[in-house]
């Protein structure tokens, strides 16, 4: 092995400083000063390296965000979507990115067969009607921005929400409505979501994956 002095002085500091703490000929305030001191040259010395990384992540997540084709690039979904009639990626899964935000569920299990009732906000059955399963929490008295995709011409999509306070006691029902902006009422404190077909046709939880729906606040 070959001879390294930079290790062999390092070694030879280290049994120095160790010899002087054995024969008390060092001082614990002295003692703590140099080892800050060490501390913040290796501080100093990997602060650089440290910058170099916050940059280079910061680049990989700008690059993320300008995906083309065949990975589509959205803002508001959790999870991947098959493609559609109206995707054009040739049978190629394209994946949706995460920024958080999106408050309605996206996934199949999370939805079921049925519906909510506008009168007192209970569960009806219905073969034309699919709802959220849970609720979700959503602060009242604000905005939502309430989005969702129509993947064929001749199905009209038209979406409901449904809101009530913490204890479940049924607030108000916002009536079929298409795409917009929407506000809640100020004493609301969670939701639930209906979809189905403007012209009266079966849905089932699965066209969740094409109607691609998603809430966001503000």
């Amino acid at each position: 092995m070959a001879f390294d002095p930079i290790s062999f002085n390092k070694a030879n500091e280290a049994k120095e400083l160790a010899e002087q703490i054995i024969d008390g000929d060092i001082e614990t305030g002295v003692l703590k000063t140099n080892i800050e001191k060490k501390l913040n040259d290796k501080e100093a010395e990997y602060a650089p390296e440290l910058a170099n990384v916050k940059t280079q992540l910061a680049e990989t997540a700008t690059q993320v965000g300008v995906l083309s084709n065949p990975l589509k690039t959205r803002n508001i979904h959790t999870d991947f979507y098959p493609p559609t009639e109206n995707d054009g990626l040739d049978g190629d899964l394209w994946i949706v990115l995460i920024d958080g935000s999106n408050r309605i569920p996206i996934k199949v299990e999370e939805w079921e067969q049925g519906t909510l009732l506008g009168a007192n906000g209970q569960e009806g059955a219905s073969a034309d009607r699919i709802r959220t399963v849970d609720f979700i929490e959503i602060l009242g008295g604000q905005n939502i921005q309430f989005r969702f995709e129509t993947p064929l011409s001749e199905k009209v999509v038209v979406g409901t929400y449904l809101e009530y306070k913490s204890d479940g006691t049924f607030i108000q029902t916002s009536g079929w409505q298409p795409p917009g902006v929407y506000t809640l009422h100020e004493s609301t404190e969670k939701c639930r979501f209906v979809f189905a077909y403007q012209k009266p046709s079966a849905i089932v939880p699965n066209d969740i994956i094409r109607i691609k729906p998603s809430v966001k606040e503000g």
